[in-house]
């Protein structure tokens, strides 16, 4: 289980603290925990809170990781859009139903830290992001209405 994870449990538990529904095991562990923090035991461990080596807890850091993974998913589905072929439509080109028809060197290129579009990552790391997450490479961007 994350950090994450685990304080999201922390909080469940409380919201069903204040609403008078805590379960049996919830209160049990609750209970438990406060007794070793009230002799003297530390509070993240005994809740379970405690992040492991290099994870992080803070609310912030888990917004700007949410916030860097949404760019990097948006990013690459905009180099996955510009690469597709450029429809021909009646003899008139149709970018709305087709892409830019870009390389991928091209497409990056576009969005790169000096590119048309910044997403504040270096052409470099964009390839990298390329190569290392081919699960990522078929994304569809869909704009809210």
């Amino acid at each position: 289980m994350t950090i994450v994870e685990k304080q999201n449990r922390l909080r469940a538990i409380a919201t069903d603290l204040k609403a008078g529904s805590l379960t049996a095991e919830d209160k049990d562990f609750l209970c438990g925990a406060l007794f070793r923090i009230a002799d003297g035991e530390d509070a993240k461990t005994e809740l379970d809170v405690k992040p492991k080596r290099g994870e992080r807890s803070s609310i912030e850091s888990h917004e700007a990781q949410r916030i860097s993974s949404l760019k990097t998913r948006f990013a690459l589905g905009f180099i996955k859009a510009a690469m597709e072929p450029i429809i021909d439509v009646d003899d008139r080109l149709c970018v709305q139903e087709g892409g830019l028809g870009l390389t991928l060197d091209e497409a990056i290129g576009l969005i790169g830290e000096i590119g048309l579009f910044s997403f504040s990552l270096t052409e470099e790391t964009l390839k990298t992001y390329w190569r290392k997450h081919p699960e990522l490479q078929n994304l569809e961007i869909h704009l809210p209405d």
